[in-house]
């Protein structure tokens, strides 16, 4: 939306993305396999896979909450799982074009957020975004994974709510 219609964005904030380049570092192989292989279709089976997956991607030095996980996914189950989406969505990621070229037109405060133990985007893909958007603002959280950790919860709205009074 900020490139395409720059007009209706008043700030921006990246979290765990990265802007497409293909020499960036990709992600940790255990990961790809993971996220690539054959996904339970029953659902007592999924849960369970569903949790591994997001154990993985959060990482080990933040709490996992796997009583609120568990919830997350449940009500995930209820409203229908496809399994085909999540490949889908891991593939247009890969076929996205390279953005660094188009970010480096953006005028807007922008803040980049990114994990230093990201295990799918790693953390060198965030930093070439801020360096793609002039005047951006990198944070870089540590010990942050894939997911937002409750435990960072308040130094990510501390640096959005900062980002929206600039």
């Amino acid at each position: 939306i900020a490139l395409k219609m720059p007009s209706r964005v008043k700030t921006l904030t990246s979290i765990m993305s990265t802007t497409g380049n293909r020499s960036l570092p990709k992600p940790h192989p255990s990961v790809g396999l993971k996220l690539l292989a054959p996904m339970p279709k029953r659902t007592e089976e999924y849960l369970p896979h569903a949790l591994s997956v997001w154990r993985l991607l959060h990482g080990e030095h933040h709490p996992f909450n796997t009583e609120e996980m568990t919830k997350q996914l449940e009500l995930a189950i209820q409203r229908g799982i496809n399994p085909d989406g999540i490949k889908r969505q891991f593939y247009a990621i890969i076929a996205s074009p390279d953005r660094t070229q188009a970010l480096a037109s953006l005028n807007i405060p922008t803040l980049i957020v990114h994990g230093d133990t990201d295990p799918l985007v790693p953390v060198k893909c965030g930093m070439a975004t801020a360096n793609a958007i002039p005047n951006a603002k990198l944070c870089v959280l540590e010990g942050m994974g894939h997911t937002l950790p409750q435990s960072l919860w308040g130094k990510l709205i501390d640096e959005i709510v900062l980002l929206t009074t600039r």
